[in-house]
């Protein structure tokens, strides 16, 4: 009766959640990765870290763009990012919110 409506509802609520909150709802429920200490997921590369302030990769870092909003990076300066989307150029403070490349041990 519904055919793919409810899977493509599901995906798009996940993919929002991830834009809101910044964390990747749909890795952490269908693969065991690992967890920053609070028990929210490393964010991968170029994705949220708001919630975990760590990252999966070495190399990365998880910097603040805003109080709201943080993201795996493999640098960041502070100011406007022009590879940020026209409707999302508000400026990078670039506070360093984890403490190393890499999720903790």
């Amino acid at each position: 009766m519904f055919g793919r409506a409810p899977v493509l509802i599901i995906s798009a609520a996940l993919a929002f959640a991830e834009v809101v909150i910044g964390t990747n709802i749909t890795s952490a429920a269908l693969r065991g990765s690992r967890e920053a200490q609070d028990g929210h997921e490393c964010g991968e590369d170029w994705r949220g870290c708001m919630l975990s302030r760590c990252c999966k990769s070495a190399g990365f870092r998880c910097y603040a763009k805003s109080e709201w909003y943080a993201q795996c990076r493999s640098s960041c300066w502070p100011g406007v990012h022009l590879d940020d989307l026209p409707w999302q150029r508000d400026p990078w403070s670039c506070d360093l919110l984890d403490e190393g490349g890499g999720a903790p041990a």
